[in-house]
């Protein structure tokens, strides 16, 4: 009879198996970098978009390169931040592409489909087959452990070491965000440039549709509320709010002197 596979030796096996395997090592290794890069490019965003007024001013005192860069990428947050952005989703997307890859080369579905085999002999078969179990294996570890990967090393620690070395993290990543600013140029322009128009067009619409009618009594009623108000105060209201009407039938008493038509 022959014994259950032991998930400590499927492991050790796995390990094994990318070791003696170029293209899987190679694999894990873009996987590691494509890492680093994600969470230099998240806490460079903090740390760049953090820097206080006090730090700004010691900044154009220094004449180093780096703080002359930093101040350079600051002239344009708008460039800088889409520039960010951009490479940011270039190192996700590639994370993804690559722990696809890898999984599929050293952590195929038969070898889930073994686990569950494992675990079902041990703890019972759930109301799952064998194969649905190490389906649902192999997809959350290639779907939500490489998520939990990335959001954590690449989004949250990076991020929260950011909010403490704002200034050193910002000299470090100056070069390298100057030169991806020349390489995106084109897509960050692109951006930038439809992101002008689209505040244009809603900061326009905004302006043209104005208060509401309910929003202009509310406005003149929390004013006059207090009865404090005389009436030439409220013909200043009336004055400056060319909607607003008084009530023919009021009684000159400011708190209802006015209503929105």
């Amino acid at each position: 009879m022959e014994s259950d596979p032991d998930p400590v030796i499927a492991l050790a096996g796995f390990a094994l198996s990318m070791s003696l395997d170029p293209g899987a090592l190679l694999s894990f290794i873009l996987f590691v970098v494509l890492l680093i890069c994600s969470g230099l490019l998240s806490s460079s965003e903090v740390a760049f978009f953090s820097i206080s007024v006090t730090d700004l001013e010691e900044l154009k005192e220094d004449r180093s390169p780096s703080a002359q860069r930093i101040l350079r990428l600051l002239d344009r947050p708008a460039t800088l931040l889409a520039t960010i952005l951009i490479s940011n989703n270039f190192a996700n997307v590639s994370i993804i592409i690559v722990s696809e890859f890898l999984l599929r080369s050293l952590l195929p579905v038969v070898t889930c489909i073994g686990w569950a085999d494992w675990i079902i002999s041990h703890t019972g078969s759930w109301g799952l087959s064998t194969e649905s179990m190490g389906k649902g294996i192999h997809f959350a570890i290639s779907v939500v452990g490489v998520t939990m990967i990335l959001v954590l090393m690449g989004e949250i620690l990076p991020k929260i070491y950011a909010r403490l070395n704002v200034i050193p993290l910002a000299r470090s990543m100056s070069r390298s965000l100057f030169i991806l600013s020349r390489l995106f140029r084109p897509i960050t322009a692109i951006m930038v440039n439809w992101t002008d128009v689209l505040e244009k067009r809603l900061a326009r619409h905004r302006i043209e549709e104005g208060p509401s009618s309910s929003e202009i009594n509310s406005a003149i009623d929390l004013t006059v509320s207090d009865g404090k108000h005389t009436i030439k105060e409220v013909d200043i209201l009336e004055t400056n709010c060319p909607v607003c009407r008084r009530d023919s039938q009021a009684d000159h008493a400011p708190q209802d002197g006015y209503r929105c038509s």
